[in-house]
């Protein structure tokens, strides 16, 4: 026991050089700011395996870093963004129940006999998309109503004037063309662009507090920790039904109150579920490829490259995804490997 937590304080020192090395490094120049990702992995890892203290003491020494080097408002950014909410993800990875492993159906890479195992859900990295979006609405909240900077508008300006110049070099025929596929309208709405970035970050950075996080506690820690694999992503409860029904009162609350503009409420709702059904559909992806010598007799192969080149790669997953949704696929296909994938999360 005493060489098991020697080796774990060790490894947690490790943790936290390489967190606020990659804290500072990041803000060196915009082309380094992808080694944020590795804060926020580093930071899901220390707030999974210290206690409280440690945690917002790793957080509080990240930040005064970025302080010190880049000022208030990259210090508002970080904290915001990116380490407040990968502390709380840790936190909430680290706080699930332990569960039998004979009590889940999922598939878990692990022993077999292993008694029992702390089985971190599905449903704790769909919480986790939401944290981190809910940190950037914050991050923009607090520049705007706090220190006077409107991010959204000083975006939609720089996004106007990027327009403007690309319309001055194409041609008149060109530009009717492109007008009329309404692109320039979308890029022009600096609301949903924002709406969208913030929705693609959130999903991105859960990916990897999920799916790089928990694995590196589980290889470094030696933790006995049970995770849905990525090939095994299926979102649980009734989404398709309820993006349907949303969408269908929405409408109707729209036609009953013109003031209010719910067609884009109703976009962004879609683009939100759009995006999860494209994790599902890219997962059930990747398990075919891994399984593919148990399923390849009983993939519908026809159905799904019309959908991919008939309605675009991105679109056309998101539809594998929402049918995986309703027809289960993995466990149509793989007869040879009971309870993976699907609805088994009790």
């Amino acid at each position: 026991m005493v060489i098991q937590n020697r080796r774990k304080n060790y490894i947690n020192i490790i943790m936290l050089v390489i967190l606020l090395a990659s804290t500072f490094f990041s803000r060196l120049a915009p082309i380094l700011s992808i080694l944020m990702f590795v804060s926020v992995i580093t930071m899901t890892v220390i707030s999974m395996q210290s206690n409280l203290i440690l945690s917002i003491s790793a957080l509080v020494l990240s930040l005064v870093i970025v302080f010190i080097t880049n000022g208030n408002i990259a210090m508002i950014q970080v904290a915001s963004m990116y380490l407040i909410p990968s502390l709380i993800v840790g936190c909430l990875f680290g706080s699930e129940n332990i569960k039998d492993l004979l009590d889940t159906k999922i598939l878990c890479k692990g022993r077999k006999n292993a008694g029992s195992q702390r089985f971190i859900s599905i449903k704790f990295f769909l919480l986790a998309i939401i944290i981190f979006a809910f940190g950037m609405i914050s991050y923009y909240t607090i520049m705007k109503n706090i220190l006077n900077i409107d991010l959204i508008k000083i975006f939609g300006s720089n996004i106007d004037k990027f327009v403007t110049s690309y319309k001055n070099l194409l041609k008149p025929e060109d530009l009717k063309k492109i007008e009329e596929t309404g692109v320039f309208n979308i890029l022009q709405d600096s609301g949903t662009l924002v709406l969208i970035t913030i929705y693609v970050r959130s999903i991105a950075l859960a990916l990897i507090s999920y799916f790089i996080g928990i694995p590196l506690v589980k290889g470094l820690y030696k933790e006995n920790v049970c995770f849905t694999g990525i090939e095994n992503i299926f979102l649980p409860g009734k989404p398709v039904i309820l993006l349907f029904v949303t969408s269908v009162i929405l409408f109707f609350i729209g036609r009953s109150y013109p003031a209010f503009d719910m067609q884009t409420v109703i976009n962004n709702f879609i683009l939100i579920m759009n995006m999860l059904f494209f994790l599902e559909g890219a997962s059930l992806i990747i398990y075919t490829i891994k399984r593919w010598a148990y399923v390849k007799g009983n993939v519908n192969w026809i159905l799904f490259i019309f959908l991919i080149v008939f309605m675009g790669l991105v679109p056309g997953i998101s539809v594998i995804g929402m049918l995986d949704n309703v027809f289960n696929y993995r466990e149509r296909w793989d007869v040879n490997l009971n309870n993976n994938g699907g609805r088994n999360e009790r």
